[in-house]
């Protein structure tokens, strides 16, 4: 699917790699215990071919311009597309930029199905309908390449909005672009003149995964409240948000906990705008409570860069911000930011173990820190750790073996060069045939879950063998297909 421009390089690089990665050997196989120097002259860079949305010459519509893209070292490959957007077409007869080069992208984080995109403050120079052309491009490509549905588009860790009002997570659009824009212009008049208007916005809650170490991106279509009398719609937007969160399905994060009162927009004393949101009791889980609050709220209601928390007893006027919050340190007033949650942001990871029968690998998931979800050596530590293994899975690794001995793991090309140690070797002496045949796909199919990644190359102590005890691993090895557990979906 989406894998598809990842896998179309994989045959051109075994050619590549045969001449090019092995030293002027005229044989795949090499004698046991040969040093593999050739493996260490890897690529600085590496290239995977992307179709880039531009805007046409009058604007109006998105056009695809097919690439080669750079991907530097440890880059991204989500934003290494994002860069070339802001490079701009190649063909400039008949396609025009949609980012201007002053624009620089920040960060980007992907969890679960969402790809958050923090650009440069000179972003909010654009015009709203600029603004409209960008989210669009950007949607367009993304979602043609990733495991993503969504974007949202950050600036100086708020959502600027379009019109003063939230667009919310942002999908990919077949629309002529002046048509969205008049749409959206329509249903924003809609908003505040029909009471009884059906506004509907998709936002990001972030939920806890189910091990409660991280927070995962949940997006959801939410019916937003109608105005009542006195009230303005950004007001709203806030409620929409903080009770979307503290009820229904992720109301156990709060521990039932209600507000003391409903939650305000106010400046803080740098006189940016804040959301107020104050708690009878203090969470039970206050690191990921506190984190879902102020990653919902600033990710969704436009021009709120903060929010202040606080436990107050009957009313307003008696608040407490929090300043302390244990694994996060002090604050002064208890005004949070996104980027002080930033490491709580999770994704979801594919790992394969065996199942308990011998004969099938089990595949799961695990969260883990989003910026590591493509890091081939944080995925093979977080499968030898084994810390929640599904039922009918059995851990693949001999006694005695542990992360400890994943040594290194290294590129070259779309081969992922796996240096594990001696320890590892002698260990798997115990292992019979089968059980070292499911230790080396767990791994293999565990690491090419990774999009540039085809293949796995073994070695040990930083040499190659001729085989682990039974298996041959002269050579890089190939996701087995063959080997994973039918589900019956």
């Amino acid at each position: 699917m989406k894998r598809f421009f990842f896998a179309v390089l994989s045959a051109v690089f075994l050619c590549s790699f045969l001449a090019g990665c092995s030293s002027g050997e005229t044989s795949v196989r090499r004698p046991d215990f040969v040093s593999t120097d050739a493996w260490a002259k890897m690529p600085e860079s590496r290239t995977i071919t992307a179709p880039l949305n531009f805007l046409s010459a009058d604007g109006n519509h998105l056009m695809t311009e097919v690439r080669a893209v750079e991907v530097l070292p440890g880059e991204s490959d989500e934003k290494a597309v994002i860069r070339a957007l802001i490079s701009g077409p190649t063909d400039t007869r008949t396609m025009s930029r949609v980012l201007s080069t002053s624009i620089e992208l920040v960060s980007v984080e992907k969890s679960g199905r969402v790809l958050n995109i923090e650009l440069s403050a000179n972003y909010s120079y654009y015009s709203e309908l600029e603004m409209l052309k960008i989210r669009a491009a950007l949607a367009n490509t993304l979602t043609s390449l990733f495991d993503i549905d969504y974007i949202n588009v950050y600036v100086d860790g708020m959502d600027p909005g379009y019109l003063g009002m939230p667009l919310g997570a942002f999908r990919p659009t077949t629309l002529d672009l002046s048509l969205l824009c008049d749409q959206i212009i329509q249903e924003q008049k809609r908003i505040t003149d029909d009471d009884t208007y059906d506004e509907r916005r998709v936002i990001t809650f972030y939920v806890p995964d189910p091990d409660g170490k991280f927070l995962i991106a949940d997006p959801e279509e939410h019916a937003i409240e109608t105005v009542s009398s006195g009230e303005t719609v950004e007001r709203n937007y806030l409620r929409t948000v903080i009770f979307g969160l503290m009820t229904g399905p992720r109301a156990e994060l709060f521990g039932g906990f209600n507000l003391v009162v409903e939650p305000l927009i106010v400046l803080d004393e740098n006189n940016r705008r804040t959301a107020l949101v104050i708690l009878k009791e203090r969470p039970e889980n206050e690191i990921l409570a506190y984190g879902s609050l102020v990653y919902t709220i600033t990710g969704f209601v436009c021009n709120v860069s903060s929010v202040t928390i606080a436990v107050g007893s009957d009313n307003a006027a008696g608040y407490e911000p929090i300043t302390d919050v244990e694994g996060l340190g002090r604050f002064e007033n208890g005004v949070f930011t996104r980027k002080d949650f930033a490491g709580l942001i999770g994704d979801y990871v594919t790992l394969y173990a065996p199942h308990e029968s011998a004969y099938s690998l089990i595949r799961y998931t695990v969260a883990v820190p989003q910026a590591e979800r493509s890091d081939p050596e944080k995925l093979l530590r977080e499968l030898f750790g084994a810390r929640s293994l599904p039922d009918g899975a059995i851990s693949p690794l001999p006694e005695g073996v542990g992360e400890e001995d994943v040594l290194s793991i290294k590129l070259c090309g779309s081969v992922a060069v796996v240096n594990l140690s001696g320890n590892f070797l002698a260990r798997c002496a115990e292992l019979d045939q089968r059980e070292e045949y499911l230790l080396v796909y767990s791994m293999v199919n565990t690491l090419t879950e990774i999009a540039e990644i085809t293949s796995v190359q073994f070695t040990f102590d930083g040499f190659t063998r001729q085989k682990l005890n039974r298996i041959d691993v002269s050579g890089p090895l190939y996701r087995n297909f063959g080997l994973i557990e039918k589900t019956g979906d």
